[in-house]
This record gives C-alpha cells, structure tokens and sequence, in this order.
C-alpha cells in the first residue's frame, strides 16, 4: 500500500494541466473586450462588456476557491500523466530510494496502470474536468454572437472582430475582441395596431406598464418583455388559446434618422378570425386519481359541492364608473367631475344622485327612507365543484380551500397555477394535474371550458430521522438522534398529525474522567391544518393559504451535576402566505393568538452543590423558578427563494411575543440573511441574528422592573447553527466564564441578549461534494451589571470587543433531498480568556487550582446548511 501511495504522490507532483498538451495547443486563460469607434459620454460599457463576456463559447477551467484548478488536475492525472509517467521511468529506469522500481511496480497495479479501470475512468468522466483549450473557431463564433447580441440591443451596424495572445511559455492564450459599436438606435413614437377591439380594451386597460416607450433602444428584451406582458395578462382574463408568438413588431424604418417608430400587432388564430375568451363551465375532481380516473371520463359528474358567503359584491366607485358612462347630463358630469377631484368627500353624493334617477335596476345599492346610501348583501360563490372521490377520504370543503376558479370565472393561467402550487405544498400529493376540455360553439363569441382536477396521494404514513453531532476534545454533544412520524389525511381535512421525539446528551472528558453531563428529551405532537381553525364564524380569503399549527411538547432537561428542568408547552398558532407584489418574494405571518401560548416550567430536582450557588446568586435563583408563562406572539418572513433562481437572495424572519400576566416579559429576536449567487458553483452568504428580552412588571405600572427572564426564555449561542468554534450555551455571557468547582468545565448560560454574524464561502468541489470557508462572530450579554456575573454587560461602546470570532472549513455532501454536513471551526478569540478581562478571569481559574482552558478545535456533524 505505501509504495502504491508514493507513487501516485510522486505523479501528482509533476501534474500539469499543460504539460501534456499537443504540440499547438494553448490552455484557454480567459477573454478581453475593448471598444473603438465614438462613443457617447454616458454609455458605460462596463455592464456591456460583462454581457459580452458571458456569450463566449470558450469557457475557462474552474479552479477551487479561484486559485488552484483542481478538477483539470484530477482529470490530467487519470488520463494522461500516470501513462506519461511509466514511459518515463521505463525509458529512465530510475529507482526512487534504491528500494522500489516504481515504472514496474505501477504495471502490477491495475487501478493505475489500466486507463479503463474504474478509478481512472472516474478521475476523468466524474471527478474531473477536461483542459478547455483555445479554439480559435469558437472564439470567431462568439465574436458573432457578440454582434448578434449588440444589434439586437439597437446597435445595428455594429462590427466585432478576434486576435490572441499567446504565451509560449505557460503554453495559455488570451482571446481579445475588438467592438465597434456605430449608432444607436431608439424609439420614436409606439403604436398598437389591433382589429379586435375586445382585446385591444383588454391590452389597453393592463395596469402594468409597457417596456416601450419613446427614447428607448429598440432592445429585443424590451420587445419581448412587451409580448409577455401581454400574453400574461390576456391568458389570465380569458385567452385559454392565446400564445405570446401570437404579438409581432413591425419598425418602420423610414420613420426617422435613428429614431423610428415601433407597431404593436397581433395575429389572428389559426381557422379563425378573433382569438375568442374562455369561461369555466365545470370543475371536476378526482382527489383519489390513481383509483378513480378512467379515460374518457365525463366532466360535472360525482358529488357536488357549493360553497358561498355573504359580501358585498360591488364597490361604490365601481359603481359609480358604470352610472357615469351612462349619464350624458350636464349635471351628472358637473357632479361626476366634483367626485374626481375629491372621491372620499363627493361618493355618496353622487351615488345618491344615481340612485334617484336610476334606469339600470341596480342590484347592489338602494336608498333608505332617511335618504342614506346603503349596500345590498348578496351572496358570492366561493366554492362550486364535483369530486369523484370512490374512498370516501377527503373532506369536500377542505379540497375547496385549495381551488382558486369557479364556474361562470374566466379562464386564468394565474389561478390554475395557483390551485395546482396550493395542492402541491400541502404536503399530501405526490401529483396535481389539471386538464381542460374545450367545448366549441361557434356561434358563440365567449367559449367554454371544462376543468379536471387529477391528484394523487402521497403515502399516508411517513417515518424520517435526523443526526447531529458537535464535538471538540473536552466535549462530545450528540443530539444523536430526532425521529419523527407523519401521518396525512388522518381527519380527511388535508391535515397532518405528527409525532416527534429528539434525544441527545452531552459527555464531557475531564482528565481520565469521562461521563454524561447533560441529557435532554424532547417530545411533542402536533396537528396541522390548511385552514383557519376557530370556532366563531370567521372567514379567511383562499388567497392567505390560511393554515393553522396546534402542538403539545414535553421537554426534559437534566444536568447531571446541578438540575432537572421540565418544560410542558402548548401552541396554538394561525399562519397566512402571500407573495409580494411584483411576485419576487414570499410573504408569511404567524400568529400564536388568539389562544395564548401556555408554558408550564417545573424544575423537580436541583442539586445541594448547585442549590448553594443559587442561594448566593438571587438573579439566577429567580431565572430557576417555576413558573407559568402565558402569552402572544407574532413572526414575520420575508423570503425571495421560494419564487425561483436569483443571483440575489434574501430572508427575513422577526418575531415578537409578550407574555402576561403570570411571567411577565417582552421578547423580540429577528434573523436576516442574504445570498450571493453569482454563478451554480459559488455562493456567498451573510446572516445577521439578534435578539432581547426585557421584563414587564405590570402590576406596579412600571416597565423593566422585574429582575430576570425565565430561563427557558432566554437566549444562548453556540453549536452547529450558531458560532460552530464553541458548544451550546458554553459561550458568554459577555466575558464572564462559570466553571464547575469540581472539574474546571464551563457551565451553560443564557442572557437577556444575543448577537451573531455569519459569513459562509461555499463553493463545488467535485460531483455533489462542496466546500465552505467561514467565520462567525458573535456572543451573548446582560441587560445590566449583574454582580454574580461580572463582565457580561452589554455596553454600546465597546460590545465589539466582546464578540466571539471562529473562522473556519466545512465539507458537505448535497444528496438534493438533504445535505450532510461536517465543519471544523477554531474560537481564535475567547471573549472570557482573551478579551479585556482576560487577566482576571485567568487569575479566576488558577486561584481554584484548575489549569487554564486550552482552545480546541471544534467538530461539527449537522444535517442541512447551518444557514
């Protein structure tokens, strides 16, 4: 084994990417851009040259963390340089030492010496990446596709052109591409040209503002930008058939000089000579589609369900509009002119006047007999569907929350997707399908359309587990193991009931002592629901995805030395979705209200060591006692990943909560983090987390006069989602450190407040195995001095210099459906033993006879990105 490992070692130290090239071939290093040609004072070709650069078809060698191109080293090593390197030595007849003949023993190993054995076949089709050559053909390709690109951008004279240069030495070359960019050409006037008059009121009534517009290039993004807008918006009011191929350009170039004027068409349909809109007629659905659906099958068949709710079905200034059309008199357009410049003085006024001249028979306002404008209740459709449901195992109301059209509705893309996203995140279907059958009448302007909605059920009984680990020499904490059972559907309300169980310990090694010092037990089930679950007549829009959480947890915690905490809590908590409006990211409100959080804190057993700790610190002793806590709370998120790829990403989450009357605090934390995405194989990640907790004394109206926080409540850094270079709740606060008396080993703690930042690197390495470089920096601190806890207030001025810093590397293998993790962090700055109170607190430790603390590195095995 030794000699086989000095040989590939020795190979791999003459392993050049560009050693082994063929006698005319350079190494691609990279391309340049240069312009020529005039150009006006404020066109910044920085962007252009970016986009420029991305269309060439060369592509350069990645190289891991930007330095070293590890995967062409790899490649070069499996295809050409251990070949390379038998030849050598057969024809140098070396001995390496005087022990082994490396040319003879490499033959006998077929791993290395047979180029289709599967180690080598793998360093090359897997784990490697070919040496990208410069191919003067392709770079003469891209030069065209840089003129394509400019011209479609409105520079439509423009020239490109190719030269190299070569370095003999390094055996690489550089493609340099030399832009003439000519004239620009813009818009002048922008006209749309639509026979149909039914669409063109459609196109011309779209809030979302056109792309063209005088002064513009005439950019093919900004054309294509203009087609989709107006495809999105028909197929979404109707057009079932309509395609976004369908809205063509004509540019008049006799127009003007390099201002021209652009048409805005649309072609007629095939076979016809209007593009004709789409209502539903029928909904059908087959939540049981394996079982249940046959070809051939008739639409509106199965049982119905109806499902409808008291509202207002017209707006007054809807209405007003419609009147106003109607009303040519002199003095209806005086009033109608009145109520335009002040809406919110003039409504009822002039709905008033409308009403007592009213020839439209209105359904939606009268006049009371005092003369006042009142609104006529009616009734709107909020359900109306068939299910074929043959097992009887879905709730017909809860399939209805999910469904976002109704007959009598126009057809839209929107909604369809939509009710098929609704379905899907559920949780429950493993497929959401939905057909449409068209139903052809040509004599009519409006067509029809039938819908069928296919679902099939994930399996109704899932069971998943989940590992972590963090460890250093004088720790191993493993929250060994977290299972959990799901099973769906159990009440017939798309619903899930969930068992959980998390147990871990914590051993610490202390000389040649090694024993448990911590345990916990955590135990909960949980109910979900994709409703808004409240007794009282309360009706949340579909729209919200209303869904409503209720759990019970039992959590135990023993700390072998000092106590048994017990923690029993009920939640009840209400959730709504929406996306922002220009849909680039995911709004999400939880409510735990209005039934209040309930938690039941008992700590049974304290320990004669810690029971004398706690007589001698009354702030820690309150923090231990046992308490009911009753309150409210509301998060907020703020999400862009879920809406599709950015370069750019964002996450929000904060929360507050308020907790009376029986412990009486206020608590508020909030997380931010950003993505950088620059390209699928490097990513740069930030996160910022803070949060605090202030007592309440309501019953003496004065605020922040209770002494401490319940300690369930407070806040703790550490471990493998927080700073990695330290263990869970050993970490602050402030530079104070608590020692255990009879082993020298820090003690948990919590405080009042909490700061972290994270920066990750994460970058591929091969195949699904990715790296990280990171440093996190944070710590934990009291609201004010506390004199059994020296050093640990939070101080505005000078906070900073007690943030922990722990830099460090991590591995993580991406499975796609999860991600194992493995990071080694090293706390380069100890608040409590290099911070400004270093000398004392080291003084501390040798005054107790215990030897000072050495920094460790610290492991971290974790399931998911910490962040």
């Amino acid at each position: 084994m030794l000699p086989c490992i000095a040989v590939l070692a020795m190979i791999a130290a003459g392993c050049n990417s560009t050693k082994y090239l063929q006698q005319d071939a350079y190494l691609y290093k990279g391309s340049e851009v240069r312009f020529t040609g005039v150009q006006g004072d404020d066109l910044d070709t920085a962007w252009m040259e970016e986009e420029l650069l991305d269309l060439s078809k060369l592509k350069t060698n990645d190289k891991l963390l930007g330095l070293f191109p590890l995967k062409t080293w790899l490649y070069t090593l499996g295809d050409t340089a251990i070949d390379h390197y038998i030849k050598v030595q057969e024809v140098q007849d070396t001995r390496f030492l005087f022990v082994f003949d490396y040319d003879t023993l490499l033959k006998r190993i077929p791993t290395l010496a047979n180029p289709e054995s599967n180690f080598r076949t793998w360093l090359v089709k897997n784990a490697g990446e070919a040496p990208q050559i410069l191919d003067t053909l392709q770079a003469q390709e891209t030069a065209i596709r840089m003129s394509n690109w400019l011209y479609n951008r409105g520079y439509f004279y423009n020239s490109a052109s190719t030269a190299y240069d070569f370095n003999a030495k390094k055996r690489n070359g550089t493609v340099i591409y030399t832009i003439d960019l000519a004239k620009l050409y813009r818009m002048r006037n922008v006209y749309y040209e639509i026979s149909d008059r039914a669409m063109a009121n459609k196109i011309s009534s779209i809030k979302t503002p056109s792309a063209l517009a005088p002064g513009k290039p005439i950019d093919v993004d900004f054309l294509k930008e203009e087609r989709n807008r107006i495809s999105y918006n028909l197929r979404n009011n109707g057009y079932y058939n309509f395609q976004k191929e369908y809205v063509y350009f004509e540019v008049d170039t006799a127009s003007g000089f390099d201002s021209l004027d652009i048409y805005v068409k649309v072609s007629a349909p095939a076979g016809d000579s209007v593009h004709r809109p789409y209502k539903i007629k029928s909904i059908t659905v087959l939540p049981n589609a394996s079982l249940d659906y046959t070809p051939g099958m008739d639409y509106g068949i199965g049982k119905h369900y109806l499902d409808s709710t008291k509202a207002q079905l017209r707006s007054k200034s809807t209405q007003i509009e419609l009147y106003a059309k109607s009303d040519t008199s002199a003095t209806g357009k005086f009033m109608y002119a009145e109520y335009k410049k002040n809406p919110k003085a003039h409504t009822d006024e002039i709905l008033k006047y409308y009403l007592e001249r009213d020839t439209l028979h209105n359904p939606y306002f009268k006049l009371t007999a005092g003369g006042k404008v009142r609104a006529i209740k009616g009734y709107r459709v909020r359900s109306d569907y068939y299910m074929i449901n043959s097992a009887k195992n879905f709730n017909e109301k809860a399939i209805a929350d999910n469904i976002f059209l109704n007959p009598g509705s126009y057809y839209s893309d929107s909604l369809i997707q939509k009710t098929v996203a609704s379905f899907s995140t559920s949780g429950i279907f493993k497929y959401v399908t939905i057909q449409a059958q068209e139903l052809h009448d040509s004599t009519q302007y409006i067509q029809e359309l039938n819908l069928m909605l296919r679902l099939d059920p994930l399996p109704s009984k899932t069971f998943s587990y989940e590992l972590n680990a963090n460890t250093t020499s004088d720790y191993l904490l493993g929250n060994a193991i977290n299972v959990a059972y799901v099973h769906k559907n159990l009440f017939h309300r798309l619903d899930q009931f969930k068992v959980s169980v998390k147990a871990g310990i914590e051993t610490q090694l202390a000389g040649e002592l090694t024993y448990i010092n911590t345990s916990e037990l955590n135990a909960g089930i949980g109910l979900s629901l994709p409703e808004f679950m409240w007794p009282l007549p309360f009706e949340v829009p579909k729209k919200y995805f209303p869904k409503t959480n209720l759990r019970l947890n039992f959590n135990y915690i023993d700390q072998i030395n000092n106590f048994t905490l017990l923690n029993t809590a009920f939640e009840y908590e209400f959730i709504t979705y929406e996306n922002t409006k220009n849909n680039k990211a995911q709004k999400q409100h939880i409510i735990k209200g209005p039934i209040p959080t309930l938690n039941l804190v008992r700590v049974p057993n304290i320990s004669e060591a810690f029971q004398l700790e706690l007589q001698t610190n009354p702030l820690l002793l309150q923090s231990f006692e046992e308490v009911f806590i009753m309150g409210y709370g509301y998060t907020f998120l703020l999400n862009t990943q879920p809406t599709g790829k950015h370069v750019f990403d964002y996450y929000l989450r904060a929360s507050t909560e308020i907790n009376l009357p029986f412990s009486d605090f206020w608590r508020v934390d909030a997380d931010f983090r950003t993505y950088l995405n620059p390209n699928q194989a490097n990513r740069f990640v930030f996160r910022a987390a803070t949060g605090f907790a202030f007592p309440l004394n309501t019953e003496s109206g004065r605020v922040f006069d209770t002494e401490v926080i319940p300690y369930v409540k407070q806040f703790f850094t550490g471990g493998a989602y927080s700073i990695r270079a330290f263990t869970v709740r050993k970490l602050g606060p402030g530079g104070f450190v608590d020692f255990d008396t009879t082993s020298g080993i820090r003690i948990d703690q919590v405080a009042d407040l909490k700061i972290e930042a994270n920066f990750e690197y994460r970058f591929d390495i091969i195949s699904m195995l990715e790296g990280a470089v990171f440093v996190d920096v944070g710590n934990t601190f009291t609201r004010k001095d506390e004199a059994f806890r020296p050093y640990a207030r939070f101080s505005p001025l000078d906070f900073y210099k007690l943030l922990a810093v722990g830099p460090g590397v991590g591995l993580r293998l991406d499975f796609s459906y999860f991600v194992l993790r493995v990071d080694a962090a090293y706390p380069v700055y100890d608040p409590a033993l290099d911070g400004p109170y270093r000398e004392i607190v080291l003084q501390d430790y040798l005054d107790s006879g215990f030897e000072i603390p050495k920094k460790k590195l610290a492991i971290n095995l974790a399931i998911g990105y910490p962040f």
